[in-house]
């Protein structure tokens, strides 16, 4: 009879071992053989460390190949995504710059290709921009010089008439004719106002710019410029300047008159006082420095808001105001003479906001400082 015990079992020693057994019916006995489980699994073990060693090194090579291709074919895309996202916030000069023969080389050359053509059909826009600045600059000079020696002319006459009625005084009609010298004088005053809105604009088409700091700007506005003005109406003020908002590339003057022009439009929605807020951010994700204008006034009608930076159209919303009419319109001519945009939000009873965003100078193209649009 056969026997044998695979699964193991302890010897006298205590020891694991596999048994084989055969019965001798001749001579009336068995004989028995044993072996440690140790001894016979001892090649199965090496070889299992084996296997998971050699399949250890593979997966460990794989995965290392994986990160090395995942990354090869990854930072490209994220090098194209941060060029999108540069170009998006205003640098136009930026380029893909890979020049592999595979798919992605494909995709960056196409990537650049259009980043180029973008370029291109936004320097053709400034170009046309500044003609058609230039152009209006031109026309509106020559009207004002036109106009204005005429008016000054008036109004010296006008002021000449009004100090003979004065001295005669025994004039029967003196009281009548000085009544409407008066009203020819304000008239010829208010259209020399508007001609020096005019002349504005002929200097807006080609502003001389210098790095400035927008804080400082905002500071002489508020602090001095309008500073009568806020203590007359009797509005709070409130000032949000931002300690790291960086340097424009911009004209002062111009760039003051621009937001003199805003801030007075905001206190003219005050007659009664009400809060006037001034904020000015560094908008990092656009390259970019905001300023928002926020008054808590009448508010505009939201019909009414397209039209608001057309020339005199707030006098039609707005009769009793003491602007000529053009200061918005010179306001957002300015910023955007600077490569800057202007928005306005509004609502009835609830106040008007400004956000004006203007380009960061940059430190590294002092060519720009001389640069005439």
């Amino acid at each position: 009879e056969l026997g044998y015990d695979v699964e193991g079992y302890p010897d006298y020693r205590g020891v694991k071992v596999l048994g084989f057994w055969h019965w001798i019916p001749e001579y009336n006995l068995g004989l028995m053989s044993e072996i440690d489980v140790d001894e016979v699994y001892k090649d199965l073990y090496e070889l299992n460390k084996t296997l998971k060693a050699v399949a250890f090194a593979f997966i460990l090579v794989t995965v290392v190949v994986a990160v090395f291709l995942g990354r090869r074919l990854t930072a490209p895309i994220l090098h194209l995504t941060e060029v999108s996202k540069r170009m998006s916030s205003g640098d136009l000069h930026q380029r893909a710059g890979i020049s592999s023969r595979d798919e992605i080389g494909l995709l960056a050359e196409s990537f650049d290709t259009m980043a180029e053509t973008i370029e291109n059909n936004i320097k053709e826009m400034q170009q046309l921009h500044s003609q058609r600045m230039s152009t209006i600059g031109h026309l509106a000079n020559g009207i004002a010089h036109h106009l204005n020696n005429p008016l000054t002319g008036m109004r010296i006459c006008t002021d000449i008439l009004l100090s003979e009625l004065e001295k005669a005084k025994e004039c029967t009609h003196s009281g009548e004719f000085k009544g409407q010298l008066s009203r020819l004088k304000a008239t010829s005053q208010q259209l020399e106002s508007v001609m020096k809105g005019l002349f504005s604009i002929s200097r807006i088409s080609n502003p001389e710019k210098s790095p400035n700091v927008l804080n400082k700007l905002m500071e002489l506005i508020l602090n001095i410029k309008v500073a009568e003005q806020l203590e007359a109406s009797g509005v709070q003020l409130v000032k949000e300047l931002s300690p790291t908002a960086p340097k424009i590339l911009g004209n002062p003057a111009q760039l003051e008159m621009a937001f003199m022009n805003l801030i007075s439009n905001a206190l003219d929605a005050l007659p009664k006082g009400g809060i006037l807020t001034v904020k000015t951010e560094h908008l990092a994700n656009e390259n970019k420095v905001g300023v928002t204008i926020t008054d808590t006034g009448r508010g505009i009608n939201e019909k009414d808001l397209p039209h608001l930076f057309d020339p005199y159209f707030i006098l039609k919303i707005r009769p009793a105001t003491r602007c000529t009419g053009l200061e918005l319109a010179l306001a957002q001519l300015t910023i955007q003479s600077h490569g800057g945009t202007i928005e306005v939000d509004s609502e009835e009873g609830k106040g008007t906001t400004f956000r004006v965003k203007l380009p960061i100078y940059k430190e590294t193209s002092p060519v720009e400082v001389s640069t005439k649009m």
